[in-house]
C-alpha cells in the first residue's frame, strides 16, 4: 500500500552492523541478490561487534520490531558471548540472531583480496586499464586495511561506492562468498518475511 502511495513504510526489522562499512557492503550484497530486501529494513550501526551483541540482548522482548544482528566475517572464530558467560537462553537467542557478512576476515581484507584477484575483470567493470588497477594497489600497499579503500577509488579517479560495489561484484565469484551471501540473504529474509 505505502508503495504505491509513494510514502516508505515502517521496518520491521532492524539489522545492527558494526560500522559504515558492513552497512554499505550489506547494500551492495541486496543490490546484486535481493534488491527488494534493502526497502523492508533498517541497517543501524553499532559501533562495533560488542554492541551488536548487547544491542540484540537489550531488544530481546522487543514485540513490533524484529533486531537482527551481522557481524563482519572475521568474528565467525570469536566467543563473543559464551555460554557460560550470557547463560544458556541468551546464547541460543544470540545464537538465532546473530548473522555474519561472508568470508572469514574483516570487510576490507576480503575486499582488497577480492580486488587483487580479480584485477582484470574489476578493470574491466571499472573502464580502466589493467595497469591503472596495479598503481592503485601499489598506492595502497601500506595502509592498514580500514584505509585502503578511500586511497584505492581515489588513485582510480573513481567515486568510493562505485568502486566498493564493483569490488563486491568480483568478490561474489567466489563459490564460498557466493554460497556465505546466499544464505545470508536467504535467513535475512526469513526474518523479514516472519516479522510482517
Amino acid at each position: 500500500m505505502f508503495d504505491l502511495l509513494g510514502v516508505a513504510g515502517m521496518a520491521r526489522t532492524v539489522i545492527l552492523v558494526e560500522d559504515e562499512m558492513a552497512s554499505d557492503i550489506l547494500n551492495d550484497l541486496f543490490s546484486e541478490l535481493d534488491w527488494d530486501l534493502a526497502r523492508q529494513v533498517e541497517i543501524v550501526h553499532a559501533e562495533g561487534e560488542g554492541n551488536v551483541v548487547h544491542g540484540l540482548r537489550a531488544m530481546k522482548n522487543s514485540r513490533e520490531v524484529a533486531y537482527v544482528g551481522i557481524l563482519d566475517g572475521d568474528c565467525r572464530s570469536k566467543d563473543l558471548f559464551p555460554k557460560g558467560k550470557v547463560g544458556e537462553e541468551a546464547f541460543e537467542y544470540l545464537t538465532r540472531q546473530i548473522l555474519y557478512l561472508p568470508g572469514g576476515q574483516a570487510p576490507e581484507t576480503e575486499l582488497a583480496q577480492a580486488a587483487a584477484k580479480n584485477s582484470v575483470r574489476l578493470a574491466k567493470l571499472l573502464n580502466r586499464q589493467t595497469i591503472d588497477m596495479s598503481t592503485a594497489a601499489a598506492a595502497c600497499a601500506d595502509l592498514d586495511h580500514q584505509y585502503w579503500l578511500t586511497r584505492y577509488a581515489r588513485a582510480l579517479g573513481l567515486p568510493q561506492d562505485v568502486v566498493r560495489h564493483n569490488i563486491v561484484r568480483v568478490w561474489l565469484t567466489s563459490e564460498t562468498v557466493t554460497d556465505q551471501a546466499n544464505e545470508l540473504i536467504h535467513r535475512l529474509r526469513a526474518f523479514v518475511d516472519r516479522s510482517q
